[in-house]
């Protein structure tokens, strides 16, 4: 498998197949390794297939070459420091740097990807330097003191959101490695979603299922009736879901490649394929369900927090929808739930959550259901 991967590495759809086909087989695909990847698939001890850095865009032969050459001369990479200072930065440039960290391959010197990245510029500058003194002959002690210092130092930033870190691999990697766009939305529609891979006729009449949209396409029937099939994936399996154009046409916004959605539909054994089909009967964005399913925002408020309260109220009233928010505050004394005024109500987008979680803190803005 290994063997065939990398004979079609510049084909990232066929690549992408083959992963599914060793997940089939019960094979491990490890993901790409500064340290221990090549720039074919291999092999290790373990059984393992070690991720080719030839089948990740942007990063091409020469630069592999020269990555390869360095750590077989001076062994493992320790940071992004010594990576850029170990190599030749005509071949390996800003371009291979933003690659590879998109796709994980400096992931086991566990920094946060958004700060291996916002570091880019000060570790090009700080080998450059090492550069010139080498090829100069001269070493001033307290440059190299200086350099040693700065060597470890990043520049700090915020983590990059679970959305983003799986668009850079699959920006750089045609697939999406650590994880799903569906994962974090399967986890908060839970009580009421069903995974793709357990929906069964036998026991599900209804299901509502949440997953990421493959493919739209649009059929007329032979009898002249307008059917659309929307391809969804949810990381746990995939389906295409029929949906009559009464249903679809009843969906505001157009529906396209890479949007998430919740869908209700009614289970059924498909004759064709011997699988599952589903039938849609309402269809949500993310936003739309929790208002549909969502009792409250909830936003958990403590003593420290007093001084972000206007900022939050700016914030409720910028963001203003139809969905009830209620505090749950805090102290040394005592707690209570508070369901404040209705002209807080808010619009439970992503945008909106996220402004609120960076605002109050990741586990102080629950929705809940």
């Amino acid at each position: 498998m290994a063997a065939v991967m990398s004979s079609d590495m510049d084909n990232t759809d066929k690549v992408v197949n083959f992963i599914d086909e060793c997940a089939n087989m019960n094979l491990t695909v490890s993901p790409p390794s500064i340290n221990k990847s090549m720039y074919q698939f291999t092999v290790n001890e373990e059984q393992t297939i070690i991720y080719g850095l030839g089948a990740i865009k942007g990063v091409g032969e020469n630069a592999i070459e020269c990555i390869t050459d360095a750590r077989n001369e001076g062994g493992a990479f320790k940071d992004l420091f010594d990576f850029c200072q170990r190599l030749d930065l005509r071949k390996v440039n800003r371009r291979v740097l933003e690659a590879l960290i998109k796709s994980g391959a400096f992931d086991e010197w566990h920094i946060e990807r958004s700060v291996l990245v916002a570091s880019i510029d000060k570790a090009l500058k700080v080998a450059e330097k090492e550069h010139q003194n080498q090829s100069s002959g001269q070493f001033d002690l307290f440059t190299i003191l200086e350099d040693n210092a700065q060597s470890q130092d990043y520049v700090s930033c915020k983590p990059w959101t679970e959305a983003q870190r799986l668009e850079g691999e699959r920006e750089v990697l045609g697939f999406y490695l650590t994880g799903h766009p569906a994962d974090q939305y399967r986890r908060e529609f839970k009580e009421f979603c069903i995974p793709i891979s357990q929906l069964n006729p036998s026991t599900h009449k209804k299901a509502s299922v949440c997953g990421q949209v493959t493919g739209v396409r649009k059929i007329i029937t032979k009898r002249g009736k307008r059917l659309v099939i929307i391809g969804l994936d949810d990381a746990t399996s995939r389906i295409d879901i029929v949906v009559f154009s009464e249903v679809f046409d009843s969906f505001q916004s157009a529906i396209n490649t890479g949007d998430l959605l919740i869908i209700e539909g009614e289970v059924a054994h498909d004759d064709f394929s011997g699988g599952v089909k589903l039938s849609a009967t309402q269809i949500y964005d993310i936003a739309s369900a929790r208002l549909k399913f969502a009792r409250c925002v909830e936003i958990r408020l403590n003593n420290d927090q007093q001084s972000l309260f206007s900022t939050l109220k700016a914030l409720l009233k910028a963001n203003a929808g139809a969905c009830a928010v209620q505090l749950l505050y805090k102290n040394q004394q005592a707690k209570v739930k508070l369901n404040i005024d209705p002209q807080f109500r808010i619009h439970p987008t992503d945008e909106c959550l996220t402004q609120l979680r960076q605002l109050m803190g990741e586990e102080q803005v629950v929705m809940n259901y």
